[in-house]
């Protein structure tokens, strides 16, 4: 998901577990999550890495994933309007979030 959160919003290690939980929360309506993750600014440097405010969420089954991303896309979260789009599932797994083409199909 794009537009979700900031670099901001990334920073402090609670907030960044609420917003974990709640992403999770609401993805679990529409099947199983696998993992979530959220790239976000180093600690120790504050380097901002490209793929920060994007929300990587694998569902166990792609027709779950595909319902998700029709029912999440448009609504807010955070005060952001929230666009829904596939990434490909072997750069999610090699942890590759610099793929600048979106699959919004």
């Amino acid at each position: 998901f794009l537009n979700m959160v900031s670099a901001e919003d990334l920073l402090d290690e609670n907030d960044f577990a609420e917003i974990i939980d709640d992403i999770k929360s609401e993805c679990l309506r529409y099947g199983e999550v696998l993992e979530i993750r959220i790239p976000r600014p180093d600690p120790k440097t504050g380097a901002v890495p490209p793929a920060t405010g994007k929300v990587f969420v694998k569902f166990s089954q792609i027709s779950n994933a595909k319902i998700a991303k029709f029912k999440l896309s448009g609504r807010t979260f955070n005060g952001r309007t929230v666009v829904g789009s596939f990434y490909p599932e072997n750069v999610f797994d090699m942890y590759d979030y610099t793929l600048q083409q979106i699959f919004l199909n």
